[in-house]
């Protein structure tokens, strides 16, 4: 399970690696935030899927079209949120990915 943090009044994106969900000749066509996320107090919103292969600051590659941006502002603090973002691929399919957010005092 990925957990993530934030500030309870910081904006902040966080990128998803769906790579290892998608076969190498599959990409994502589309993503979303799941609706039945119980996500009252805080604010979730797709910003976007990587249009080309980039290398993050560790020196991992990451192909096209397997990385979704998510951006998160709010919540209350010391509060668990389960977030599940959807991804369509381009082949039709669909793949789940959840992960955790804690807002803590930074």
């Amino acid at each position: 399970m990925i957990v993530k943090t934030k500030d309870p009044d910081s904006v902040k994106s966080f990128w998803l690696n769906f790579g290892d969900l998608i076969s190498d000749d599959d990409t994502i066509a589309s993503a979303s935030i799941d609706p039945n996320s119980d996500l009252t107090t805080i604010t979730a919103t797709i910003r976007g899927i990587n249009p080309s292969s980039v290398t993050d600051n560790d020196g991992n590659s990451y192909r096209a079209g397997t990385l979704v941006g998510v951006t998160l502002s709010s919540g209350n603090l010391m509060t668990m949120y389960d977030i599940l973002t959807r991804v369509t691929l381009g082949n039709g399919d669909a793949c789940d990915r959840t992960f955790k957010l804690m807002p803590v005092s930074k």
